[in-house]
């Protein structure tokens, strides 16, 4: 994870690497959170790539709660393992973004963005 933090208009703007969350961020919505979208991410992105977005998901969520004094109930997201590892850590990461956008804090996260946009 590369964390790069700039001063824009006089805000403090955290800026994330990470290919999965900026895909995610962009074209996250609740209503349009289909099953295509989930198959399309997991063959797309490696468990390590899925575990990684989780890992930071999770970070930048409970940060942003705190930065902001708010009380956000997270579920418990375990360590995901076995056959369905990827779709379960998937689905971890689409019930952050959920729970940030039914908390209106989506504009409180970092911004999420691609290094290398290539689909090679």
């Amino acid at each position: 994870m590369i964390l790069i933090e700039l001063s824009l208009y006089g805000d403090m703007v955290e800026i994330i690497v990470s290919e999965l969350l900026c895909f995610i961020s962009n074209n996250f919505n609740m209503r349009t959170a289909s099953e295509l979208k989930v198959v399309l991410i997991i063959n797309f992105y490696n468990d390590d790539e899925l575990i990684a977005g989780k890992e930071i998901i999770l970070e930048a969520v409970t940060h942003t709660a705190k930065a902001k004094a708010a009380e956000i109930d997270l579920p418990c997201l375990p360590k995901r393992q076995g056959e369905n590892k990827g779709r379960e850590t998937l689905e971890d990461v689409l019930k952050l973004f959920t729970i940030v956008d039914e908390q209106k804090m989506m504009d409180s996260l970092p911004c999420f963005i691609a290094a290398d946009l290539s689909w090679a």
